[in-house]
Formats: C-alpha cells, sequence, structure tokens
C-alpha cells in the first residue's frame, strides 16, 4: 500500500476477506461479490457516516413481487392502483 492513497478492491479483499480475485482474466461478478463482502463487514459504520454527511435518510421500499415464467424469475414492480372516476349519469326523465 502506498500512504494517502486508496487501497484498491483487489488489495482490500485479500487483507480483509483472505480470498484472491482478478487472478487470471478480469469478471464483474467477482468484483460485485468482493465490494458486497466487504460492504457487510463494514455496513454499520458506513451507515453512521452516510446519516453523519448526508442526514437520516428514509428507506424508500417499492413494492415488488416475484413471477416464475418459464422457470425464470422475474421481479415485477407493483404500480399503485388508481382509482378510475364514476361517470355521473344524467338524471334524463
Amino acid at each position: 500500500m502506498i500512504p494517502g492513497r486508496t487501497p484498491g478492491l483487489k488489495h482490500l479483499a485479500e487483507r480483509l476477506l483472505g480470498v484472491e480475485i482478478q487472478v487470471g482474466s478480469h469478471s464483474s461478478v467477482e468484483d460485485a461479490r468482493a465490494t458486497m463482502a466487504l460492504f457487510r463487514l463494514e455496513k454499520e459504520g458506513i451507515e453512521v457516516e452516510v446519516a453523519r454527511v448526508y442526514g437520516p435518510m428514509k428507506s424508500i421500499k417499492a413494492p415488488v413481487a416475484v413471477e416464475v415464467k418459464g422457470g425464470e424469475e422475474e421481479v415485477v414492480k407493483k404500480s399503485k392502483s388508481k382509482k378510475k372516476k364514476k361517470k355521473k349519469k344524467n338524471g334524463g326523465s
């Protein structure tokens, strides 16, 4: 490591997780998994830091459903139901 520089993902994964990544060809999936594992190690500290810098954040949870089509799972967002306005009938006598 070079003092004053941000350590790379490869170095962090090796030091903190004990996992060697980026050996051979590059894999974005491998990088994403290592990044999530590192995040989980420091999740609480990161959330505290984000709240300190940006203020408390609302938790926004969009309703989702999982549908299985042809053996594959598909995430489907549920939209808010909109009420249709009923048309008033003119009372013709």
